[in-house]
Parts: C-alpha cells; sequence; structure tokens
C-alpha cells in the first residue's frame, strides 16, 4: 500500500467513524422527538377525556350537601331558587391561592345580592380556614369538610376546583385547575366567572 492509498484508507476509516458519531445523536434526538409527541398525544388525550367527563356534569343535579360556615348552614335546600358559586381550595395549592383575590373582589360586587350564595369549602381545619381568610383578607363565607367529601362534592376533581349551581340546583358550570400566575387567574375570575354569576 502506497502512500496515497494508505491516507485515502485511513481518511475513508475517519468518515465511516465520524459518521457512527453523527448517527448516534440523530437516533437519541429521533426518538426524543418521537417520545415528546407520543407523551404531548397522551396529554391531550388525557385533556379531552378530562373536557369530556366535566361536559357531562352540566345540567345534573348537585350532590346532597348542607355545611355549616360562621354565619349560616348552607345546603341544596338554602340554595333553591338562588344561584350558587362553590369553590374548593387547600392552603399549599398554589393555583387556590393565586385567584383568592380575584374572587374577593368578585364576592365584594355580588355579595349584597339576595339570589346569589358563595361558598368556599376545604378540608383545611377550621383553625387553619381563619388563618388563611385573615391572612387574604378573604371575607366570603368558608367551610371544613373532609377531604373524601371535599373530592365527593367537587365531583372527583383537582384543586381548585368552582362549581355553580343554578336556580334550580342543578349544575351549570364546573371548572377545575387554574393558574399560579395572579394576573391570568384575576382574568380567568373576571372574564369567565364573574360573567356567569351574574348572568345566572
Amino acid at each position: 500500500m502506497n502512500l496515497k492509498t494508505s491516507e485515502a484508507f485511513y481518511f475513508m476509516k475517519y468518515l465511516c467513524r465520524m459518521k457512527h458519531m453523527l448517527l448516534v445523536p440523530l437516533l437519541l434526538f429521533s426518538t426524543l422527538i418521537h417520545a415528546q409527541k407520543t407523551e404531548q398525544g397522551d396529554s391531550k388525550a388525557v385533556y379531552d377525556a378530562e373536557q369530556k367527563r366535566l361536559a357531562e356534569t352540566i345540567g345534573k343535579p348537585y350532590p346532597a350537601f348542607s355545611v355549616k360556615t360562621d354565619s349560616a348552614t348552607i345546603s341544596n335546600e338554602s340554595g333553591r331558587g338562588k344561584t350558587v358559586f362553590i369553590n374548593f381550595w387547600f392552603e399549599s395549592c398554589a393555583p387556590c391561592i393565586a385567584e383568592f383575590d380575584a374572587l374577593e373582589k368578585m364576592y365584594e360586587k355580588l355579595k349584597d345580592s339576595s339570589n346569589i350564595i358563595f361558598l368556599g369549602l376545604t378540608y383545611e381545619t377550621p383553625e387553619k380556614i381563619k388563618a388563611v381568610k385573615k391572612r387574604f383578607g378573604i371575607t366570603w363565607p368558608m367551610a371544613h369538610i373532609s377531604m373524601s367529601e371535599c373530592y365527593r362534592l367537587n365531583m372527583n376533581n383537582g384543586f381548585p376546583t368552582s362549581i355553580i349551581l343554578d336556580h334550580s340546583g342543578m349544575i351549570s358550570y364546573i371548572h377545575t385547575g387554574g393558574s399560579t400566575v395572579k394576573d391570568v387567574a384575576d382574568e380567568f375570575v373576571r372574564t369567565e366567572l364573574y360573567p356567569r354569576l351574574v348572568k345566572e
């Protein structure tokens, strides 16, 4: 093998090695893209199924309940003929906390209406509820119920969940989840929840 042939041989060998070195990252990248698409597809399927499940509760009677707040007992019966707004929360739920200020402003606007009942439900202790209300300047009625009761009444959804019952006690609106960004949470309450409560 002369010098030129030898150089050509080693050069070809080098190119083959480089080809394999480039192929590995390419295969990894392709695998990651496929996995991401699959994960996105799975997430969308889960989201779509969840939205369908929520939609199926609209127009159905709300489960029987009766809770005591600081000022009153609120139940299906006391809500008959009125619009009932129920918000489920717990203290370490960041999206729950993010929407507190906007919910309070909404309550302030509507609290004098004899046709609307506000209610916050949580599995937090009465002492914790009192502390949270003081910390965030909340004045709407809240009540402690067990965790299992929270899930029964929020239709097995996460937190926060907001539910609106119409005058006949049927579910007219349900939304679960939310943003941890206060401005986004404010916008949701102002443009989504408030108009629905006024319309009811």
